[in-house]
């Protein structure tokens, strides 16, 4: 029996007013498929809002609050963690939440996408109690339980962030998804729209074809990864 091979789309950093924003929802209903977006509630714009509501295909999840690094000075940054009071971030998250709720209503879905894909444990604990049933972040997910949010990862990022800092060729991006065609997780695609050119949308459009294309391959809303806990 062939294995069927499920694969999610989530793109981040979603919230500033940008013609990129208007951009990149003609390119989810041109492609037709489920994408969740990760907004962050502290630079919600309400034409991005609009925009994102006007778009059928789009799913939001919550990008931290505000995208503001509480790492250590010359460490990697993290926003959901390091050296601010758990107390204060929960409220924010919280904050940042209600904002997302009051825009999107049941569009959102309660999945929390850290920043820079880090979140300290603690912090991950505390969401969980605080109502996010889902956490997204980047690599093959972790252990699972029930103090912590159930995990729905993404594994391909279209940027190259420790080298160009811009959107890979083709060629690489094909050969990483092929390199990721039994990881036995669900298969996370993950786009920056915000720094994506015309020709890069191209690029990732014949990717998203030639994905589709294998007769194993099914793309996934997140809201039914998230239900089926895949």
């Amino acid at each position: 029996m062939t294995r069927e091979l499920l694969v999610w789309w989530r793109d981040d950093d979603a919230g500033p007013d940008d013609p990129a924003t208007n951009r990149f929802a003609d390119f989810a209903k041109r492609m037709g498929l489920p994408v969740g977006v990760a907004v962050i509630p502290k630079l919600l714009d309400e034409e991005t809002a609009e925009i994102v509501i006007a778009c059928p295909h789009m799913t939001v999840l919550q990008h931290g609050f505000s995208h503001q690094n509480n790492g250590p000075p010359g460490g990697k940054k993290i926003e959901l963690g390091g050296g601010i009071d758990r107390s204060v971030l929960i409220g924010q998250l919280r904050a940042g939440r209600e904002r997302l709720e009051a825009a999107f209503g049941d569009r959102l879905v309660p999945i929390m996408v850290p920043p820079w894909n880090r979140i300290d444990p603690d912090v991950a604990e505390l969401c969980a109690r605080a109502g996010w049933t889902g956490l997204s972040t980047y690599g093959p997910r972790g252990e699972t339980g029930p103090d912590r949010p159930y995990q729905i990862n993404t594994h391909l990022d279209l940027v190259d962030w420790q080298g160009t800092g811009q959107q890979k060729p083709f060629d690489v991006l094909w050969q990483e998804w092929l390199a990721l065609r039994d990881l036995g997780e669900p298969i996370g695609l993950l786009s920056h729209h915000l720094i994506m050119s015309n020709e890069d949308l191209d690029d990732f459009a014949r990717l998203l074809r030639q994905i589709a294309d294998d007769g194993q391959v099914r793309f996934g809303s997140v809201p039914h990864m998230l239900e089926g806990r895949r």
